[in-house]
């Protein structure tokens, strides 16, 4: 039985392939990641990094990304945050997705509105005030 299926890139054409053929497909690929596993490694590091500092040098309005709350520039305690409070709702809506599959989905969907950029201690006090105020996640 044929089956189509992309080559992975971009502006490729689409190829018919049995199933045969995408189990030696499948192979040789990973014999390649097993080969080149740290370049691959640095690579994906690397594009995740870009991707992310992308998605909050938008939200920021910055080159540099920083805490709406308090100027914190460090990027690894950085996160985007719901403005409205609707995290939750839309993690079980898209299924839990995080990190740079949602970064990739913000930046697909041409950055939307409702997002800012705030630290990880900034976001938990977001969070606590938002719930002692008798209102929950």
């Amino acid at each position: 039985m044929l089956t189509r299926g992309w080559l992975g890139f971009a502006g490729r054409e689409q190829m018919l392939r049995t199933e045969e053929q995408k189990e030696r497909h499948a192979l040789a690929n990973h014999k390649w990641y097993l080969s080149h596993k740290q370049q691959t490694l640095k690579h994906n590091f690397s594009w995740r990094q870009a991707l992310k500092l992308e998605v909050f040098s938008y939200y920021s309005k910055s080159p540099i990304p920083f805490c709406l709350h308090c100027g914190q520039t460090d990027i690894d305690v950085l996160c985007l945050d719901h403005i409205c409070n609707g995290g939750v709702q839309q993690r079980i809506r898209l299924g839990n997705i995080g990190g740079h599959k949602f970064y990739s989905r913000v930046k697909k969907h041409d950055f939307p509105e409702g997002y800012q950029v705030l630290c990880a201690n900034c976001n938990l006090k977001k969070a606590m005030v938002f719930c002692r105020n008798g209102n929950s996640l």
